[in-house]
């Protein structure tokens, strides 16, 4: 008899242990990492990553424009100047309407033409630079919802 209790106490307890587990959730997480070490040659880095969200130009009705975007990057070169130019010319679009863009790295207007924008001796250390992007007023603005990409490109001179 004595038998008979302890196994069903173990059973009992086996089953309460192995519900509990069933029970148990369990949550997975993926993180990316990268990591671009640039200890010599060319370095260029937007100041706290802001080049991974989207810049927003609000539209400012009182002066009926809109607000530029003012960031900055960090850059150097070891081995001479940074040059810069744009792949294609800076646009806003909705599909119909563009917005011109003029888009300025440490205070040069880029073209789709490459040029100095930091000379060697000024690239040598590490600095940080403004990027600025203003908006072109058309003849007439057009409501909207407007957007684009600004594609550069840096190299070292």
């Amino acid at each position: 008899m004595k038998f008979k209790r302890a196994f069903a106490a173990v059973a009992v307890a086996a089953v309460a242990l192995s519900s509990g587990v069933a029970m148990a959730e369990t949550r997975t997480m993926d993180v990316s990492i990268e990591a671009n070490v640039a200890v010599d040659g060319l370095l260029i880095s937007p100041v706290a990553g802001w080049h991974n969200n989207t810049q927003v130009m609000s539209w400012d009705h009182s002066l009926q424009q809109l607000t530029p975007v003012n960031r900055q990057i960090t850059m150097r070169n070891t081995t001479g100047g940074i040059n810069a130019h744009l792949v294609t010319p800076a646009r806003l679009t909705d599909g119909v309407n563009g917005i011109d863009l003029v888009v300025k790295v440490n205070g040069a207007t880029l073209t789709t033409t490459s040029a100095p924008i930091v000379t060697a001796g000024d690239a040598a250390t590490v600095r940080n630079v403004d990027f600025n992007v203003t908006s072109t007023a058309p003849e007439t603005w057009v409501s909207g919802n407007y957007s684009g990409t600004v594609y550069m490109v840096f190299e070292g001179a």
